[in-house]
């Protein structure tokens, strides 16, 4: 799918019956962009990214203490992705930690606006979400977007590691998603009201051995280490 394919898939979904969810999302045409590596080959890229505007549902002020974030940019390769992600050196992809690909970005929203979010990513990711069981007050706080990969994530089995992480049918791969959800905790109570509606977490997939089980590890206890966690499982 090119740029412009998606621009118009998702500009239509967006403008359907509360498509955006009543949030006052739509999007910029793809823009060009690019560089030369140092190695004189040339990369090219297609941007497109949201633009916002005051609607209904937009939440208050305070959930934006820089500016809007709660809507995704999408980049398309115009070279092959290789050259712009050399995913297939292992110089510039191999970790200490041991982490082979994502599994999943966590998106906090406030829990009263948590049916508008679900719709907005609904026509953003064209997929229909899974839903989860509530945290606190509401019966859905929490839904997983099952988006997949350009590059498949190996793993050891095929069996399902979270409610929130999933692998895909195909044996091998990992199925690669965006969980949206309402605060949790305290913890999430505070990071939505310091930095806003975005990105709270982000976990990765180790690979685990037979001895071992299902286990997750935060990366670091201070800064954006400990926003970021490692997933195993045999």
């Amino acid at each position: 799918m090119t740029a412009q394919d998606n621009f118009d898939a998702v500009t239509a979904r967006l403008g359907q019956d509360h498509g955006d969810g009543e949030l006052g999302v739509k999007l910029f045409p793809p823009k060009p962009g690019g560089r030369r590596r140092t190695d004189g080959v040339e990369v090219k890229w297609e941007v497109t990214r949201p633009e916002y505007s005051a609607a209904r549902n937009t939440p208050d002020a305070q959930y934006f203490p820089t500016e809007r974030l709660d809507a995704p940019f999408f980049c398309h390769d115009v070279t092959p992705r290789e050259v712009r992600v050399p995913f297939t050196d292992s110089s510039v992809t191999s970790h200490p930690c041991g982490a082979t690909g994502i599994l999943s970005v966590e998106v906090l929203v406030p829990e009263a606006s948590i049916d508008s979010y679900i719709n907005l990513y609904t026509s953003l990711t064209g997929t229909t979400p899974t839903v989860h069981g509530g945290y606190r007050y509401s019966p859905t706080t929490s839904v997983t977007f099952h988006i997949g990969s350009p590059v498949p994530v190996p793993s050891s089995s095929s069996s399902t590691l979270s409610s929130s992480i999933s692998r895909s049918k195909q044996p091998g791969q990992v199925q690669v998603s965006i969980e949206l959800h309402a605060p949790r905790d305290q913890d999430d109570d505070i990071w939505l009201r310091d930095r806003g509606i975005g990105i709270r977490s982000l976990q990765l997939f180790v690979p685990g051995t037979e001895s071992e089980g299902y286990d997750e590890q935060v990366l670091d206890s201070e800064g954006i280490g400990a926003t970021i966690t490692l997933i195993s499982d045999p």
